[in-house]
């Protein structure tokens, strides 16, 4: 079982420049419990509109999660031409166990993480 403290984040760069441009925004889901139950994903942060052309960081705190999770980045469509893309994404040292008091169970050294693109919509950090 993992118990995160409040201090984890993600962190990212974020583009979104353009007369036509939709939103951004950031979800975490937690994976599907042993009995079976889907979870939804809660969103954690958005942003709406054209922000200009220069980059911008964003931090966002992570719910405590107990499970394995995702942390999805979606952008959404707007009308009319527009660019919106992100960079350096990052995550706490203690979404990885790292800094978690001795107390509390980690991730074990064996698990993957990897980025997993559906239709150049979105893409899922998984750990």
């Amino acid at each position: 079982m993992f118990h995160f403290c409040i201090f984890v984040k993600v962190r990212f760069f974020f583009h979104k420049f353009g007369s036509g441009v939709g939103d951004l925004r950031v979800y975490s889901r937690e994976e599907p419990s042993p009995k079976g139950s889907d979870t939804k994903p809660v969103e954690l942060w958005r942003s709406y509109g054209n922000k200009g052309d220069t980059w911008w960081k964003a931090i966002v705190s992570l719910p405590n999660m107990t499970r394995r999770y995702q942390v999805q980045f979606v952008a959404g469509r707007g009308v009319g031409s527009s660019d919106i893309a992100i960079d350096d994404v990052t995550l706490s040292p203690e979404c990885f166990g790292i800094g978690v008091p001795e107390n509390e169970s980690i991730a074990p050294d064996d698990r993957k993480y990897h980025l997993n693109f559906n239709h150049n919509r979105f893409f899922s950090l998984e750990g």
